[in-house]
């Protein structure tokens, strides 16, 4: 391929090659040099520095990785990754780019792992350490893995499918950049030498499963709550890379919620415990502050974004097509009042993330509800529904994909 040829008129160049920073690097050198000023590069690496390779260009402001997630062709999920130096504007038109391509984007500051690969990967080594330990056998593994995570694939499952090496490979990449208590399982480096899938044959010993579940969890928690602590996403993007990338029921700080900051600091302590002395880290800070308050991470399915006067109620909950549940309409009556109490915000643009508007009123949630419990969500949705309707600014409906239901 010429490059002259292939980049003269690109407005955007994404770089797809394998994972060598210096043959990274060399492309985007001479892509550079051949590309029109204010050109935005992309590269698509799942692990390597954004901020590195963004040297190699001239406008390192116009340079950001977008990293999608394997199926491309079918998984939704797109990390939208900025270097030290990236420009906000890059950013959002990124994220844009990434709607209109029909993904659901999720934004991260460069850092090792992106977002998901940095608790999904550990989640699968913890997986090779449980069995290589003794704690459990493979079958029992990943039968705790599917409770835990609501998930159909168990971690030992899933690296025959995607392939063991790419695990080693990954959980290596984190172990240099952030230590011993990232190190590779003795049992995943020697699966990884021998070149062979896990037998996943045996029965699942229900007594050794629950043990099991916690230490899944409680490495999920821990490396969750390092995100936080080192300001690389929300904890609504961390969520939707679970939901959305990985198909597990919650995401980690969902999960975290509903079981209890306490107890989410209790597992992951008592995972810390098993690592060696010396690859030991504190419980995350975050994490910390908040069991020690007794409360919950700070997640919403409603997200808020202001441009001047406009502020763009976007509802997020992709995974059930943005499904009306209470904890949505809690949250868009919360953030309705957030925006009618800044006078500056004058429009207010309602959409949904990923292909829904909105799928109509969650049915899973109200079949589960008494009479008076269907009572009281109906006149919730009747008390932000009215809100809308009597608001002072202008409300408009950007309706993005699907629009269902009876209301």
């Amino acid at each position: 391929t010429d490059i002259k040829e292939a980049v003269d008129g690109a407005q955007l160049v994404i770089e797809a090659i394998f994972e060598d920073i210096k043959i990274k690097n060399q492309v985007f050198g001479e892509v550079d040099e051949a590309a029109a000023p204010g050109t935005i590069f992309v590269s698509n690496t799942s692990s390597l520095s954004i901020s590195e390779m963004a040297r190699a260009v001239s406008e390192p402001a116009n340079f950001a990785g977008l990293h999608y997630f394997y199926p491309a062709a079918i998984n939704r999920l797109l990390e939208v990754i900025s270097g030290d130096d990236t420009s906000g504007e890059t950013m959002d038109l990124l994220m844009d780019l990434g709607r209109v391509m029909g993904k659901v984007p999720i934004r991260c500051r460069d850092s090792p792992g992106f977002i998901v690969n940095r608790y999904f990967v550990p989640y699968l080594n913890e997986a090779c350490r449980l069995v290589d330990e003794g704690v459990a056998g493979i079958a029992t593994v990943d039968a705790a893995a599917c409770q835990a995570f609501g998930i159909g694939m168990g971690p030992f499952a899933l690296m025959n499918a995607t392939g063991v090496p790419i695990a080693y490979h990954s959980q290596c990449s984190l172990h240099d950049s952030l230590g011993n208590a990232y190190a590779p399982s003795d049992l995943l480096k020697r699966q990884f030498e021998a070149e062979e899938l896990w037998d996943l044959s045996g029965d699942v010993d229900e007594k050794a499963k629950e043990a099991a579940m916690n230490r899944l969890k409680g490495v999920v928690y821990t490396v969750a709550g390092q995100l936080m602590d080192e300001e690389v996403c929300s904890p609504e993007d961390a969520d939707l890379g679970a939901t959305i990338g990985l198909r597990w029921a919650l995401g980690p700080f969902a999960m975290m919620n509903a079981e209890g900051t306490k107890e989410a600091r209790y597992l992951a302590g008592a995972w810390l415990q098993t690592l060696p002395e010396e690859a030991r880290v504190p419980v995350p800070t975050t994490l910390e502050d908040l069991a020690t308050r007794g409360e919950e991470w700070p997640i919403s399915t409603v997200v808020v974004e202001t441009d001047g006067p406009v502020a763009v109620l976007r509802m997020s909950r992709p995974a059930a097509m943005n499904a009306l549940n209470t904890n949505v309409l809690q949250d868009l009556h919360v953030a309705l009042e957030r925006v009618e109490a800044d006078p500056a915000l004058r429009v207010i643009v309602l959409t949904g993330e990923g292909n829904a508007f909105v799928a109509g009123a969650d049915i899973k949630e109200m079949v589960t509800k008494t009479p008076l419990e269907a009572r009281e969500f109906t006149q919730l949705g009747h008390r932000v529904f009215r809100r809308i309707e009597e608001m002072d600014a202008i409300v408009i409906a950007a309706i993005n994909g699907y629009a269902l239901g009876g209301g």
